[in-house]
């Protein structure tokens, strides 16, 4: 019986006729009318506060990262985050040495120059960093100096993949790919 009833309640909660959007929130009156007994959490201070101290936390790492989706439950928790791509790059035509990056922080918009070395080079490390560019980050990641995250798998993926080299980063004195 109580399977049957649950399969009733997804149906009805599936109905896109009635519902119209997934961007649409569903009232509490709209959930009692189709039979499903609701606890608010405002009754329940305890409750209340666990949830809202979630929802904060949630909010603070939407703002400040590249997270667009959480997954938690009480054994793990699983962030998706965006990875941006930028402006499709043309890559110039014989053997590429190094590429210019340019990065827009998504918070602040300050705008940050890069390079992505290909060939073990220092003399390229030099050009660059007269240029005031920084080099492409170990981790993939570039911290802004608002503090948010930039995820650049996205960009040296694209990088790698039209040039067909691997990107050499420098790690503490030693060339990393």
């Amino acid at each position: 019986m109580r399977e049957q009833r649950a399969l009733e309640i997804a149906k009805c909660l599936i109905n896109h006729g009635k519902w119209r959007s997934h961007g649409r929130s569903l009232k509490i009156d709209d959930l009692e009318r189709i039979g499903l007994k609701i606890t608010k959490i405002d009754d329940d201070p305890d409750l209340s506060d666990i949830v809202y101290r979630i929802q904060t936390i949630i909010r603070l790492l939407y703002s400040s990262t590249s997270a667009y989706k959480i997954f938690a439950n009480a054994d793990e928790k699983i962030f998706v985050n965006a990875s941006p791509v930028g402006n499709q790059r043309k890559m110039p035509p014989g053997d590429v040495k190094a590429v210019e990056v340019e990065v827009k922080c998504q918070k602040c918009g300050k705008v940050h120059n890069i390079y992505a070395k290909l060939v073990d080079d220092e003399k390229i490390d030099e050009e660059f960093k007269k240029k005031s560019f920084k080099s492409f980050p170990v981790n993939n990641k570039l911290i802004c100096d608002c503090g948010y995250e930039i995820d650049l798998s996205g960009i040296k993926n694209e990088i790698e993949t039209q040039v067909g080299k691997k990107i050499i980063v420098k790690m503490e004195g030693k060339n990393e790919i």
